[in-house]
This record gives C-alpha cells, structure tokens and sequence, in this order.
C-alpha cells in the first residue's frame, strides 16, 4: 500500500487494517472511532487472516456515557471491554454482523512525558496514539512538523526511517486523498499518549 523513496519500514501493519475513510461521514470530533476500528480490524486479521473493515459509525453512536464529539479513545476502550465493536452498523442493537469479542484490558499511556511514552511503544501490535493536529491539514508528503498538544487521534501502525530519520508510520482518518492514500509519517517526539487493546 505505501511505497516510498527514501523511506525504509522496520514494522509495518497497513496489510493488516481496513483503509483510511474520512470522519466527515461519522460527525465531528470522530477520529477517535476510526483510529480505535483499526483495533479491531488488526484483531479480526490475526484470527482470520482477512481484513474488513469495522463500522466507525456504530462505535460514535452505539456506546452510552460518551460525548460523540471529541470523545477519548481511552475511554471508548474502556466501554468496549463490555461490548465490543460491530463490523456493520445496523442500529444500537448490537445484533448482526461479525463481532470482535470486547476487550479484555488495554495498555494506556497517560500521563507520562512524550519519550516515556514513545519508549513503550512495542509494535507488536498497532496503537491509538494522540498527536497534535497543528500544521497536519497542510501535509503534501515526507514526515508531517506537526505543533501544538494532542488534539487528534490516529492509528500507529508502523516505524521505521525516512531520509534516515525515525518516523513513526500512522492511518489518519480524513479519507484517502490524505497524504499516501491517508497515512502519514510522524517525526518522533510528538505522540502525547498511547492507547492500544488486549482482546
């Protein structure tokens, strides 16, 4: 899915989830859902080796307590421990489709400073981590300089280097005319916290 000169990927999970989509069909403040779905799409891969995509729209309308907009991926992980997530959006029902079993627990990385976090970061599996969005609307390619605080969510789903400098490889969720068909290359020193599922 993404070639680039000059870029070199020492672990790469783009084959193992659903593609970037663009939160505008899910409502504001939204990139929350998406980069969480991508939990679940990696989770359903390792069991089946098939990858689907998971409704971002159930996981904004589905989970009570939440505020839709804007919400924390940490918290919709905790609630997902109960529920889940839906491959398709039928409702609220939660009936039909395929279902991820909930989460048993989940790794969060609140609180720390930006290298304790990055130092956490195992790849073994993709992570939900909080960037700033400053300076991210105007990428065109090579590694975002993104500024400001953690103000947006995305799906961490590879490292390596670019130009031999560390990047961190992420899916965005303003759909696929998004840098490299909705990735992006995050310098290190900029993720403010991490989050990923134990299914």
């Amino acid at each position: 899915m993404l070639s680039l000169l000059n870029l070199t990927l020492l672990v790469n999970w783009t084959g193992s989830v659903g593609p970037s989509r663009s939160q505008s069909h899910t409502g504001c403040g939204s990139c929350y859902a998406h980069a969480v779905s991508g939990l679940c799409e990696f989770k359903n891969w390792r069991e089946t080796g098939t990858v689907v995509e998971y409704s971002k729209k159930h996981l904004v309308e589905c989970y009570p307590h939440l505020s839709h907009c804007g919400e924390t991926p940490d918290r919709l992980l905790n609630l997902m421990k109960r529920r889940g997530c839906e491959m398709h959006y039928r409702g609220c029902s939660f009936r039909g489709g395929m279902k991820v079993k909930s989460v048993e627990k989940y790794d969060d990385l609140h609180g720390l400073s930006v290298s304790e976090v990055e130092e956490r970061l195992n790849l073994t599996t993709p992570w939900v981590v909080g960037i700033p969005s400053g300076g991210l609307k105007n990428y065109e390619g090579g590694i975002a300089r993104v500024r400001g605080s953690a103000d947006h969510a995305v799906l961490l789903v590879g490292k390596g280097y670019f130009n031999g400098e560390p990047v961190w490889l992420c899916r965005n969720s303003w759909g696929d005319k998004f840098g490299y068909n909705g990735y992006f290359l995050l310098p290190h020193g900029v993720i403010h916290y991490a989050c990923r599922a134990k299914f």
